[in-house]
This record gives C-alpha cells, sequence and structure tokens, in this order.
C-alpha cells in the first residue's frame, strides 16, 4: 500500500526528512503498458509519445526520445537568482515523486528511484519561482525537474557538487546521471500540479504550527490574566456545532476556569469581545484552514498527468 502524503509529512520532508521506501507494485503495471505499447507495430498517435504538445499535438514525431527533449527545452525557464527556496524545492520534488509513485503514469521506476534517491541525499534541482498562465503555472517549474536530469540545470543542497550541471560541464559523481528520458518520462515529469500543490502545502503546515502556538500563548497569559470563564464553556459552544470553536473552547477552558473572575456587581459582567470571542476567532480560522488542509491532501494523493497508460487504455 502507498504511503498517505499528509502536509505535516511533507513539511517534515522538506526540512531534512527522508522520503520512504517506494512501492514498486503500483508502478509496474502501467510501465509495463507502455513498453508493450512502445514495443508494437501498430500505426497509432498518443499524445506526447508520437505526437508534439498542446497546439503541436496533431504532428507526429518519429524520434521519441528527442520529443522528450522538446518538451523540457520548450517549457525551461531557468534563473539561479529567481528560484523557490531549497526546502521549498525539496517539498516539490517529494510531492512529484508521490504523486507518480502512485501508478498510472508509467514513469520507469529506475527514474523515480534516483529521484527518491536524489532528494534523500538532499541534491535539489533549483526551481523557478513562476510558470506561465498559458502554460499552466506548473509545467515550467516542474520542467526544471527534468532538466537537471539531462545536467543542463543547477542544484541546491550540500551534495549538488555530485549532480551534473552547466556549471561543472555536466561532471557527474551521481550514478544514473546525466539521464536520457524515455518516452512519456518528461511529460510525467512535467504535467502535474504538484509545484502549487506543495508550496500551498507547507503554507497549509506552517499555518497550523503558527495557530497553535498562538494558543500556547492564550494559555500562558490566562494562566496569571484573569477573564470570565463562561464563554469558553464548552457545551455552550457545541449547541452552535463548529469544530474549531469547541476546540478552542475545550483547550483553554480548564486553564482559565482555575483563574476564572469573579462577576461583582456594578461591574462588568462580560470581556470585551476580543476576549470572549477567542473561540469564535480562532476556531473558524481552525475550520477554514482544516478545509483547505483536507483538499490540498487529496490533491497530494492523486496522480496528476496526462495522459495515463493504464493497461486498458492504450
Amino acid at each position: 500500500m502507498s504511503l498517505f502524503l499528509s502536509v505535516e509529512k511533507l513539511y517534515n520532508i522538506s526540512r531534512g526528512e527522508y522520503y520512504p521506501e517506494l512501492n514498486f507494485n503500483d508502478l509496474n503495471a502501467s510501465h509495463q503498458a507502455l513498453l508493450d505499447y512502445l514495443n508494437n507495430d501498430k500505426n497509432e498517435l498518443l499524445y506526447g509519445i508520437d505526437t508534439g504538445f498542446g497546439p503541436h499535438a496533431f504532428k507526429k514525431n518519429e524520434d521519441r526520445i528527442e520529443n522528450q527533449k522538446s518538451l523540457i527545452y520548450h517549457l525551461t525557464a531557468t534563473s539561479d537568482t529567481d528560484c523557490i527556496q531549497h526546502e521549498e524545492a525539496r517539498a516539490v520534488l517529494a510531492a512529484r515523486i508521490h504523486s507518480l509513485s502512485l501508478g498510472g503514469s508509467g514513469i520507469s521506476p529506475n527514474t523515480l528511484e534516483l529521484l527518491r534517491s536524489l532528494l534523500n541525499q538532499n541534491i535539489i534541482p533549483k526551481i523557478p519561482k513562476r510558470g506561465s498562465l498559458s502554460a499552466s503555472g506548473d509545467l515550467i517549474p516542474l520542467s526544471a525537474i527534468g532538466l537537471a536530469l539531462m545536467g543542463e540545470n543547477e542544484w541546491s543542497g550540500e551534495n549538488r557538487h555530485k549532480a551534473p550541471s552547466p556549471s561543472n560541464q555536466k561532471h557527474s559523481e551521481f550514478k544514473g546521471l546525466p539521464l536520457e528520458l524515455k518516452p512519456k518520462e518528461a511529460l510525467s515529469l512535467t504535467n502535474g500540479t504538484s509545484f502549487t500543490t506543495a508550496l500551498l502545502a507547507l503554507q497549509v503546515e506552517s499555518s497550523i504550527k503558527l495557530l497553535n502556538h498562538s494558543l500556547n500563548l492564550l494559555e500562558i497569559l490566562f494562566s496569571f490574566h484573569s477573564v470570565f470563564a463562561d464563554a469558553f464553556f464548552p457545551d455552550l459552544h457545541k449547541t452552535k456545532g463548529f469544530k474549531g470553536p469547541i476546540q478552542v473552547a475545550n483547550r483553554l477552558y480548564p486553564v482559565i476556569k482555575k483563574n476564572n473572575k469573579v462577576k461583582v456587581e456594578g461591574k462588568r459582567v462580560q470581556d470585551i469581545y476580543s476576549i470572549r470571542c477567542i473561540p469564535q476567532i480562532f476556531g473558524s480560522l481552525i475550520d477554514e484552514i482544516d478545509s483547505l488542509k483536507q483538499v490540498v491532501e487529496i490533491e497530494l494523493n492523486s496522480l496528476s498527468d496526462n495522459f495515463l497508460p493504464y493497461p486498458s487504455a492504450i
């Protein structure tokens, strides 16, 4: 069974955690289907293998290897000075590896294992910040991965000198590099949502950590600063039913109850909005981020490619 890639797991990988072993069972069927197609004599046209790309998809290209190179060269817009951060690039690479590891894309298991080894040795392709709306926001940044495998892009990380690049005249100390991209592989590396999804996943996890830190600070504050506890009574928030405010109330009420402000006639019997509405304010943020997290994790754990060479489809 394939790994479930949560936003927390991707965040940890971006900070240096290893990507676990790949499950090749999910890869082999679609890769074999692709090999069977490449080895047959049928006069068919499959997008990106026998044809060009985008508006050029109607034209047959005889040289399938050169066809993959042409896609990378067409999309490439590298820049050493205008790239995403190293940790972000680790997340993008991990997200692309994971999406392709789910099977269905046809990419070679060896190529995917090569990418995993690069990630775990912290040899990461430099990825430009910006794409192009006319080529979707992901294609140009993701093409930098393929360009790096070919030895024509720069790398980041402490072991970057081991990989071939223009700055070292493509000298390689890394087995398997530079790599000649096989039919469908350039397409598989670039045709996905892993760039925008990975960056959004990092923002979601950072927001979760920031919210948790904020609640920690409120617990400290209310341990010595008295407020009225009734606005934080968990059962009160259960009548509304939103999970976020209930979660905040459950966390803060025990602390506030120990240092509850006593109601005295002639003085305020309610705290100001900014205090008594803390469960609603922070709770709505929790609910919103949780909703976004669910969408991002569905996308992280899905295959995005064009086309998908399932055995029954080609």
